[in-house]
């Protein structure tokens, strides 16, 4: 059968807040209007269904991708990939009728998506990082292009400021996503996305006190973004935003 170009069939890892896990197959789907995978639909068993409501998750719930220990993505022997997030369930239930047995397998549960991370782990150069992308559109995002010798490069990315509190560096961050969506539009759209890149300060620093450093500073400039006040004359409306997040920031 074949997957169109937005559903992921995978098996999913998912877990309760008492740490009881059960693994079922799942199909990742990207709705229209969506840049991303929004939903996933649990498909199995009756008893995978019982199963499901007998987990401690208040709606709630952490999920994981399945890895099989078996195959071999990279020569690098430290190479780790790992995609994490967590999901509210919006409805669950299976159908019931004549034609259906009772050991049927149908979806049975259906997930909104409230947070994914991909993450990579290898032994090659280059350090630890984190990049985060969010839909918003804050006024005043500008990154400025420092590739001149390409005029309107896919990736852009703006100065480091260092918040030496956690040892990490940031950047403002832009990305230009050409959407080609038959089911929205009839054209392929320009989406400029903007974003946030992260790097420690130092090159020893434990990746583990980076990643947690990270994501305390991407939900704090998150915050920023919402509580700042606008801005109302005639500097550069991007340029004040970002002294005023320094000033937060310092």
């Amino acid at each position: 059968m074949r997957i169109n170009d937005f559903e992921r069939s995978v098996s999913l890892v998912i877990k309760d807040r008492q740490g009881a896990e059960m693994r079922v197959s799942a199909v990742f789907h990207q709705d229209a209007h969506y840049l991303h995978h929004n939903r996933i639909a649990l498909i199995g068993t009756r008893d995978q269904e019982i199963e499901l409501l007998r987990l401690d998750t208040d709606g709630e719930i952490d999920w994981a991708l399945h890895t099989r220990p078996d195959w071999n993505l990279s020569e690098d022997g430290s190479y780790k990939q790992s995609e994490t997030g967590k999901g509210w369930v919006r409805s669950s239930g299976m159908m019931q009728g004549l034609a259906i047995a009772d050991d049927s397998i149908q979806p049975f549960a259906d997930l909104q998506i409230l947070e994914s991370c991909e993450r990579i782990e290898h032994g090659y150069h280059g350090g630890i990082g984190a990049k985060y992308v969010f839909l918003q559109r804050p006024q005043g995002w500008y990154v400025h292009n420092r590739a001149w010798r390409t005029p309107d490069p896919p990736r852009k990315t703006g100065v480091w400021k260092k918040v030496k509190l956690l040892g990490i560096k940031f950047r403002l961050l832009q990305l230009t996503l050409h959407r080609d969506d038959p089911r929205t539009a009839t054209e392929v759209e320009r989406l400029d996305l903007p974003g946030i890149e992260m790097a420690p300060i130092a090159s020893d620093m434990d990746p583990a006190a980076f990643y947690e450093g990270a994501d305390r500073l991407w939900f704090l400039i998150r915050l920023l973004l919402v509580f700042l006040p606008p801005v109302h004359h005639t500097a550069p409306r991007g340029e004040e935003r970002r002294r005023q997040a320094r000033r937060y920031l310092a």
